[in-house]
């Protein structure tokens, strides 16, 4: 009898201890009544190199964390979640985004936290993102894009941050993180806009306008013609039209030449009719002796030379002058002209460039 009461008493204690040891971590789903399923090892779908790698980011996350650098740590928390996604993983994201100031990032996921954290039963877990979710929704900055055209909006894509924003979110309230943003919008056959904007902590709502989109550049202008009637410009036009700009323009250039030539012509053939009037003045030798003789009559055969050239360049520039700005189409009402003026004077002569340009 008493032997039968001792083994009693250590079948019931044998019972009772796992339920000792279960209070100490947070409460499991109970086993269903149904046939009972052996679940899938964690990472049976996830290479092992994945959760080696998912294991030390989490470790490195939570040294960080303890050290206060947020960012790296919640950087660290994000990989790991995403190379093998855990509940207790998320829930470390979502502490460190609340300590980083990240309460939008941080309310989403204490959320979710619930949610993945209520279907496995796991109840502390649930306490606990829901009072810092309540924390933290009390200290959400939110935006509101707002559209000064909603029906042309609602044809866009809105970006923020790379991301896509439904257009039902104009004038919704969105939370967002504090700190630097940028909004995109973009359409079919519209120039892209980019709309840089910062978000201030909460609680606060800021409007973020939607700016309208224009045309892309290079859509043909209509110009006015003379008659007041309007008239597409196009490229080939505006190609033909700069053709004959750069045509007139060699031509004045060229013809510019010419009347220097002209001009250089002028003057040593006025010289060398003077040094040529001077030497058949002189009786015997110019200058006294041969030598100098010889050296007058081949100076004014130099001067001479060269006033048959500088004709001959300034009549060559004029005549190709003129052809180039006959031949180039005009684009003003006014046709330019060029006459050549002969200027003389007591001391000097030449040739003058008038014109309309």
């Amino acid at each position: 009898m008493v032997t039968y009461r001792v083994v009693a008493c250590l079948v019931a204690v044998l019972a009772v201890a796992p339920d000792a040891s279960a209070q100490s971590s947070p409460p499991q789903k109970p086993p269903s009544t149904s046939t009972p399923q052996t679940p899938a090892p964690r990472g049976a779908q996830k290479g092992g190199d994945d959760l080696a790698i998912a294991e030390s980011l989490f470790r490195e996350g939570k040294a960080a964390m303890r050290e206060k650098r947020y960012d790296e740590a919640c950087s660290k928390f994000a990989e790991s979640n995403r190379l093998d996604p855990q509940t207790g993983t998320l829930l470390n994201l979502a502490a460190c985004h609340e300590a980083a100031g990240k309460t939008a990032s941080a309310w989403g996921e204490f959320n979710e936290v619930i949610a993945q954290a209520a279907r496995a039963g796991q109840h502390s877990r649930v306490d606990f993102a829901k009072q810092h979710a309540s924390a933290v929704e009390a200290k959400l900055s939110r935006i509101k894009l707002t559209a000064a055209d909603p029906s042309a909006a609602s044809g866009a894509t809105l970006k923020v941050d790379g991301k896509i924003v439904g257009a039902a979110s104009i004038g919704a309230s969105i939370p967002m993180d504090p700190g630097p943003h940028r909004l995109e919008v973009s359409a079919p056959g519209k120039r892209t806009r980019e709309t840089p904007f910062t978000v201030p902590e909460g609680p606060s709502t800021t409007e973020i306008p939607v700016p309208s989109l224009e045309d892309p550049s290079g859509t043909p202008e209509k110009t006015e013609t003379a008659g007041g009637g309007g008239e597409e410009e196009t490229p080939a036009k505006k190609d033909k039209a700069g053709a004959g700009s750069g045509k007139r323009t060699l031509g004045f250039v060229v013809g510019g030449i010419g009347v220097a030539g002209l001009a250089v012509g002028a003057i040593f053939g006025a010289s060398y009719l003077g040094k040529q009037s001077d030497y058949n003045k002189c009786t015997g030798f110019c200058g006294g002796s041969e030598a100098a003789d010889r050296d007058q009559k081949s100076s004014a055969q130099t001067t001479g030379w060269i006033a048959t050239a500088g004709f001959g360049v300034g009549i060559a520039g004029l005549v190709a002058g003129a052809i180039l700005i006959a031949t180039a189409k005009p684009t003003e009402k006014s046709a330019a002209a060029v006459r050549v003026v002969p200027a003389f004077g007591p001391k000097e002569s030449g040739l003058s460039l008038q014109g309309n340009f």
